[in-house]
């Protein structure tokens, strides 16, 4: 395997000219970076120390604030690249950001795990493995041939079809996962409250979900995707919140 195999499509000359002219952005580009993905990051990094406070040594509080934590430091990462020309800074970069946003979903997983079966059953052990394992997994992402394309005439990073095919693949199996769990563990439930606020991290679950698999997408298709995309991440906001009000009943003060 060989690490960031980086690939161009755009004329030579118009990266070589960017190269000493710098990078202009849009006004619409700017707000969508710097103020849209900029929000969303921030308000992440808020819930997930909100949850952490409840009980810092709680691992429930600690998994799902890792979750919080991760996808908002992926988006922070995406403010750095945005205006970068260099096509493997780019690369890389925008792989990080990826990273650490399908990074996200192994804690929740953990996390439902452990409110399932208890602390006796997911142990410190297990937790780790799992975790482990899937971050591994993610890793494969720098390896994968023909991983991303920078398109010279705008700086858009285009995946591969092989990097779409396994990072769908690999978030999927973590995706069901948590979902199984989920829905098990709302079995448990009588209390009809309870059921109704539980059903709001299954419904977070998936548009966060949703957003993952159309990011996928999308970033395989050469066409101007800006509007779409600023719309599909708007969908972040409310999964955010849907998540946090699902599980902050589920973790002790």
């Amino acid at each position: 395997m060989q690490f960031l195999n980086v690939h161009f499509v755009g004329a030579v000359e118009t990266y070589k000219m960017s190269i000493s002219e710098g990078v202009s952005m849009d006004t619409f580009r700017i707000i969508e970076i710097y103020g849209i993905y900029s929000f969303i990051a921030i308000l992440f990094i808020f819930l997930g120390t909100k949850v952490l406070r409840r009980n810092k040594a709680n691992r429930v509080n600690q998994m799902f604030s890792l979750c919080f934590f991760t996808t908002g430091g992926g988006l922070l990462i995406n403010l750095i690249y945005a205006p970068l020309t260099d096509p493997v800074a780019l690369v890389f970069l925008n792989l990080l950001t990826t990273y650490f946003a399908c990074l996200g979903l192994v804690f929740l997983l953990v996390g439902v795990a452990i409110i399932y079966k208890s602390n006796t059953v997911v142990t410190d052990r297990k937790k780790e493995v799992v975790i482990i394992a899937y971050a591994i997994a993610l890793v494969v992402f720098f390896f994968i041939p023909d991983n991303a394309t920078v398109n010279l005439s705008d700086y858009s990073i285009i995946w591969g079809l092989g990097f779409i095919i396994y990072g769908i693949c690999v978030t999927q199996v973590v995706f069901g996962a948590t979902l199984v769990l989920s829905g098990l563990f709302l079995k448990t439930f009588e209390d009809r409250a309870f059921k109704i606020r539980f059903l709001q991290f299954i419904v977070g679950l998936f548009l966060l979900d949703y957003i993952l698999v159309q990011n996928f997408l999308l970033n395989g298709l050469i066409w101007p995707r800006s509007i779409i995309f600023t719309l599909i991440s708007l969908l972040v906001i409310p999964a955010a919140i849907l998540l946090y009000n699902g599980i902050i009943k589920q973790t002790s003060d």
